[in-house]
């Protein structure tokens, strides 16, 4: 008799742990479901899963850029030494890259469109020649 007892409270006990269960869950899908409509539907949530993928690509290819920039800096400082004057087509190559580093954490601030992705659209630009160059030419 003590063991029916038991038996009958443990399967109220169930019952009742799979009811709030059921309601748990059937609130979780309700406030899914307005979230989801209150973000703006699939149009909304797409770019932010897009900018999420290429924040992580452009994030690695910053450091990417900022260590050839530095090894360029490293070479500059080297050409500065052994021809006392700076080699101006590294210079441009490391405003180059600073100008597209600027653009890589413009992207990842999440400022502008998500599809606005930092692509270069174009090599360095060449490096004016000076005149004591040409000159010698």
């Amino acid at each position: 008799e003590a063991l029916e007892k038991l038996r009958a409270e443990a399967r109220e006990k169930g019952r009742r742990a799979k009811a709030e269960t059921e309601d748990v869950l059937a609130r979780v899908k309700r406030s899914s479901r307005e979230l989801y409509e209150r973000m703006g539907g699939s149009e909304r949530i797409v770019p932010v899963l897009w900018r999420l993928g290429a924040w992580f690509v452009f994030g690695a290819l910053a450091g990417l850029v900022l260590g050839l920039a530095f090894t360029i800096g490293l070479v500059q400082i080297l050409v500065l030494l052994i021809n006392g004057r700076p080699n101006p087509r590294l210079g441009d190559w490391l405003s180059w890259m600073g100008r597209y580093l600027n653009q890589i954490l413009d992207y990842l601030k999440a400022e502008g469109e998500a599809r606005a992705l930092p692509f270069p659209f174009g090599p360095a630009p060449e490096a004016e020649e000076e005149d004591g160059d040409r000159a010698g030419s």
